[in-house]
């Protein structure tokens, strides 16, 4: 029972960790071969944002000392990353709600507080091979950034997921 005791606080908090990110990738690739990398925004993301330099950042202190950062046309594999828009309805404030009723007949009444439009970003990585231009590898975060996010609480989050999903590479 000593033993039950002292393994439940420890398998109570492995359950509750998630992974902060999916990945897949690509079975048939030889990921040995790379040794040289670039870093490119996708051209899935129009525009360049305060936080694309916090993720070029994040992935060079994830790969640094494992793989050497090139020009792209020189790099094995190009690192490729945006933030793909995610639209979250938000609702929150105070519900009114009352009721009368005689016997098994009722009529109630209650309002909800709005619901709020909110676009988050979830940060997404690609690997791609610079030879067959294909992406062979790809990350998914599994933690959005939110607009009302302080500038440190950002980079911290930015930091922690590129470092997870670069910590999966190569599989």
């Amino acid at each position: 029972m000593l033993r039950f005791l002292l393994l439940f606080p420890i398998l109570f908090m492995s359950a509750c960790s998630t992974q902060m990110a999916t990945y897949d990738y690509a079975t048939d690739t030889a990921f040995t071969g790379y040794k040289t990398y670039a870093i490119q925004q996708s051209r899935k993301q129009a525009n360049q944002s305060l936080d694309s330099g916090r993720i070029e950042a994040a992935i060079k202190s994830s790969l640094q000392g494992r793989y050497q950062i090139a020009e792209a046309d020189q790099a094995d594999m190009l690192v490729s990353y945006y933030l793909q828009p995610e639209v979250k309805a938000k609702q929150s404030g105070l519900s009114l709600g009352f009721g009368f009723g005689s016997g098994p007949v009722g009529v109630g009444v209650s309002t909800s507080p709005p619901v709020k439009q909110e676009t988050e970003a979830r940060l997404m990585l690609d690997i791609i091979d610079t030879a067959s231009s294909n992406v062979v590898w790809t990350a998914k975060a599994n933690r959005n950034l939110e607009n009302d996010m302080k500038p440190p609480v950002r980079s911290d989050l930015i930091n922690d997921l590129v470092t997870e999903m670069l910590g999966n590479f190569p599989p």
